[in-house]
């Protein structure tokens, strides 16, 4: 996970950018700081994979001095207004009557993830697997694409059933759910294939602060000679 910047490697990285290229010397000079000083604050970025290093023209002979430019992931820190074209364009085609079209699209991202449990687990057929295999291979799939997932397993006094809670503390669909809770819906039913019984309590935030929370009751069943 990249770290935040402070705000003066921020406003290195706005310069950058701007600018597309520039080297040590001129950033330190923009910036009033020591080329020591800067080459630590430009390193740190380039750590963080915000910055890369770029190709340069050399003032005369010898070696052209080292230069900078922003990442993808250093660009994506910017703000943009995807978010909110997504959410629009999404209640547009609902309005049009194409939430078929929105849902096989969801869908198929679903699907991905479901192929990528499979993966995790290396095997189609989870019920190979004890539960909580299975469940570190779908916390490592919701890790994986942002849900910053908190699983919970609780036993029933008589161990023969247990409770077991997904909650997700990040909605990296946001701009999506704004839109349609179609993704909400398949993500439900999702976390229903690879646990093997759909969910009893589902609770959908309604605030970024807020969780989303699934729940689930699971009843135990003894496969004998298999510890997998």
């Amino acid at each position: 996970m990249t770290a935040v910047p402070s705000e003066a490697r921020y406003q290195i990285l706005e310069l950058l950018k701007r600018q597309g290229v520039m080297t040590v010397d001129q950033l330190a000079t923009e910036f009033e700081l020591s080329r020591t000083a800067m080459r630590a604050h430009l390193l740190w970025l380039e750590e963080q994979h915000l910055i890369e290093r770029a190709a340069s023209e050399a003032d005369g002979p010898g070696r052209p001095p080292l230069a900078f430019r922003v990442t993808d992931r250093g660009g994506a820190i910017f703000p943009s207004d995807d978010a909110g074209v997504l959410t629009r364009l999404l209640a547009f085609l609902e309005q049009e009557g194409s939430a078929e079209f929105v849902r096989s699209f969801f869908s198929e991202l679903w699907d991905e993830r479901l192929n990528e449990y499979g993966r995790q687990l290396g095997s189609d057929d989870a019920e190979e697997f004890t539960l909580e295999r299975r469940l570190a291979a779908l916390e490592r799939v919701l890790e994986l694409h942002n849900f910053m997932p908190l699983l919970a397993v609780t036993s029933s006094p008589d161990g023969e059933r247990v409770h077991v809670l997904v909650q997700e503390c990040n909605c990296p669909l946001a701009a999506a759910v704004r839109a349609t809770h179609i993704p909400c819906q398949l993500e439900s039913a999702f976390l229903g294939e690879v646990l093997g019984s759909g969910p009893v309590k589902v609770v959908i935030a309604t605030s970024p602060r807020q969780p989303c929370r699934f729940e689930f009751e699971l009843e135990l069943k003894a496969k004998p000679g298999s510890d997998r």
